[in-house]
């Protein structure tokens, strides 16, 4: 075999040795880039997370104390105070996010019971415990969209090949969205 074939045939090899590590050496920087991804993400997730968890309790807490008002006044039984206090003993434990929607959606439900039933109560404390409820609504509605569009992006990437084999590695798991359920009055 003349030397210019058997130096052409090493060629050969190191150029493929050569693709191939560069191959390599590119799946693992993207996976680690991928691994920082879903890390970051769950992060965020979890800043959203608290931030949703204390506007609901802001809220509910607004809520307890318009309630308290109507009870001062003799307007309404411990029913719907002993409702809003359980939510609030829940609050000061960790939470889930399907808990916080839940809590959300019962001080909503008696928010709406309370402007039905007394649309004409009317005192500068009801009214700013009133108002402090609708701007602490506000601010949950803004973190709320942050966080979902948080879930949704790092929930599709779970299942996204080739993203969904890192996260298998990873033991990546879905996050649930922030449900707000919207009913008509």
């Amino acid at each position: 075999m003349p030397k210019a074939l058997l130096g052409a045939e090493i060629i050969s090899i190191i150029v493929i040795v050569s693709i191939l590590v560069i191959f390599i050496l590119g799946c693992l920087i993207w996976s680690l880039r991928k691994v920082q991804f879903f890390s970051k993400a769950k992060k965020k997730i979890a800043e959203n997370t608290s931030e949703i968890s204390l506007n609901v309790k802001k809220k509910t807490e607004y809520l307890l104390n318009e309630l308290q008002l109507l009870q001062e006044n003799s307007l309404i039984g411990e029913d719907l105070l002993l409702t809003v206090k359980e939510d609030l003993s829940l609050l000061d434990q960790a939470c889930d996010i399907l808990t916080l929607s839940r809590i959300n959606a019962d001080a909503e439900a008696i928010n709406r019971k309370v402007k039905k039933e007394f649309p004409d109560f009317s005192t500068s404390a009801f009214n700013m415990e009133a108002e402090g409820f609708l701007q602490t609504d506000a601010r949950l509605k803004t973190i709320r969209k942050a966080y979902n569009s948080n879930v949704s992006i790092y929930n599709q990437e779970l299942v996204v090949f080739p993203s969904s084999v890192v996260a298998s590695l990873i033991k990546a798991r879905p996050f649930d969205f922030f449900v707000v359920e919207e009913i008509s009055d």
